[in-house]
């Protein structure tokens, strides 16, 4: 069973990634303004967007199973806020300067069940659906001699405040989109996730009661570096309001939760996301 024995804070294992992310961040920010102090660019835009469709998910994290979920993609304005809507999570922009984004977030997690494929998984306690609520910060601009290029960085921060899960995590990503052709536009994107020792034993962690129940090994998950994403995402449009959006995406998960026995012996390292749907432009 793995212990933890380390003399340093817990807390360390979030705050030290966190300052290196945000000193990266501030860097990427920080070359980005100089180079656009030395051309006129027109402030971030935000169009009013829609996709609905299909996506295969894992069933939790750490699962080699896929289930299908609803895919729901949308932002808009309302009372001059930027709602901004992706699965489960709400990102609300309450402040808005230039080409920044900040404000409060909400996502919900759901829950773990005897529902679940895996037989040992499914052996273990339930654990309920849970809310996050954080903030986060946004910065995004165009990019190209035509502005037919855009790239954004954001960062998040979330904390359990209700259910079964618990913990709080760091999400740094980054994307770069642009139009490969008049009808067809592409997004590369990466990120990192950074998580406490909460949120890595509550989903990763195998107590002594669920090791009975499962046949798994006892396992105490800690915080640190969680997982790193590689997205691409893509928009075909047949007419300026309609189109097909696609997203697929590939997570490796890092650290504790890459060797915890719901992985290694129940799961899968190598996490899948593949989504399919109707693209709507909603501008008039």
């Amino acid at each position: 069973m793995k212990t933890n024995n380390c003399s340093t804070h817990p807390a360390n294992v979030v705050i030290r990634p966190f300052v290196i992310v945000t000193l990266w961040v501030v860097g990427v920010i920080g070359l980005n303004q100089a180079h656009a102090q030395h051309e006129e660019r027109p402030e971030r835009n935000d169009p009013p967007i829609l996709v609905l469709g299909v996506a295969a998910v894992p069933e939790f994290l750490g699962s080699d199973t896929l289930q299908a979920a609803p895919l729901i993609v949308t932002q808009f304005r309302s009372r001059e806020k930027l709602i901004q809507i992706t699965g489960t999570q709400v990102r609300i922009g309450v402040s808005e300067q230039g080409n920044w984004l900040a404000g409060p977030l909400l996502n919900l997690v759901p829950s773990r069940d005897d529902s679940v494929t895996d037989e040992r998984v499914r052996a273990f306690e339930s654990v309920d659906l849970s809310f996050e609520v954080g903030a986060f910060v946004d910065y995004s601009r165009p990019m190209g001699k035509r502005d037919e290029g855009r790239s954004s960085t954001s960062m998040a921060i979330k904390r359990s405040i209700s259910g079964d899960w618990k913990g709080s995590s760091l999400t740094l990503d980054t994307e770069y989109s642009w139009a490969a052709t008049f009808m067809w536009r592409l997004a590369v994107g990466g990120a990192l996730t950074i998580v406490d020792d909460e949120y890595a034993d509550s989903r990763f962690g195998v107590s002594a009661a669920n090791a009975q129940r499962s046949g798994l090994t006892a396992f105490n998950a800690s915080g640190g570096l969680n997982d790193a994403t590689l997205s691409v995402r893509s928009i075909v449009s047949f007419s300026p309001a309609w189109g097909v959006f696609t997203r697929v995406a590939y997570t490796q998960l890092l650290h504790d939760a890459k060797d915890s026995p719901i992985v290694t012996t129940s799961g899968s390292e190598s996490q899948w996301f593949a989504g399919l749907g109707v693209f709507r432009n909603l501008s008039p």
